[in-house]
């Protein structure tokens, strides 16, 4: 019956894995892009120019300029509405610590999953695991011409630089004991990763990758709670600091390259303008 249900899980979490580039040869099938044409003798303003010049980046593999992208990133995820989120995030986790010895006593350890079904989810929803398909998928999709896929797994990429990089000053400032007796439990880098790749795929393919996304993170949170490795408000810490810096991310992302991309064409004499739309 394990085999039976690790199987089934595992089958689930390819499923889901996929389900970006599904939808988006779905919809490209679907809605076929027109040819790029050229407008000839125009003058391309700096603005245009620099507009171009980032949409032309947005399929590709660029390392240079993610240091600007998470300055910008940050500001997105952290200001207005991100900002109210993340602070009733905290103040949601300063209330469920007071019960949080009293909630991990009321359960035996792997109760829920089994040893066996927590290792699982641990190993195939591990922030390791999340960010290396992030990022395999990047550099094949900017390599095969699928800007759309290579621009959500570069926000992945990008948010779960911030995300980690926050966790894990946050876990080496507390220094948290863990319900197992390790330690850096807080908070959780299992849903903090989690819940950043459910932010970015809900933000750019809708609820049809947001369900199972934000299920497989709710499942991957309540694992390491029953595997008694996090307590309750590590996890909910987690889930606050993933989703607002994995939607603003995306977010900032959408806004620098839509689905309109602008390429100046220069030909001969003539200077023209190549437009493109992604469905």
């Amino acid at each position: 019956m394990k085999r039976l249900l690790c199987l089934c899980l595992v089958g689930t979490l390819g499923l889901q894995w996929a389900s970006p580039a599904l939808l988006a040869a779905k919809e490209a099938a679907q809605n076929p892009a027109p040819a790029a044409e050229s407008v000839p003798d125009i003058q391309l303003s700096p603005e245009d120019t620099e507009f171009g010049e980032r949409s032309a980046s947005a399929g590709k593999f660029v390392f240079k300029e993610i240091p600007r992208d998470l300055g910008l990133s940050m500001k997105e995820s952290f200001w207005g509405w991100g900002g109210l989120a993340f602070g009733l995030g905290i103040g949601l986790t300063a209330g469920l610590h007071s019960v949080d010895d009293d909630l991990q006593n009321s359960f035996q350890p792997n109760a829920l999953f089994g040893d066996t079904g927590n290792d699982i989810i641990g190993w195939t929803l591990s922030p390791y695991t999340i960010g290396g398909v992030s990022l395999i998928t990047w550099i094949v999709a900017a390599n095969t011409n699928h800007p759309k896929l290579a621009v959500t797994s570069r926000a992945l990429t990008e948010a779960l630089i911030l995300s980690m990089g926050i966790s894990t000053i946050a876990k080496f400032s507390f220094r948290r004991e863990r319900p197992d007796g390790g330690n850096f439990g807080f908070p959780s880098g299992h849903a903090t990763a989690a819940f950043t790749a459910a932010g970015v795929l809900t933000t750019f393919y809708g609820w049809k990758a947001g369900v199972p996304s934000y299920a497989l993170a709710s499942l991957v949170s309540i694992s390491r709670v029953d595997s008694y490795k996090h307590f309750l408000s590590d996890v909910v810490m987690g889930a606050v600091l993933g989703t607002v810096i994995g939607v603003g991310t995306a977010k900032f992302h959408k806004k620098e390259h839509p689905n309109f991309f602008l390429t100046p064409q220069v030909s001969g004499k003539n200077v023209g303008l190549g437009f493109t739309y992604v469905y």
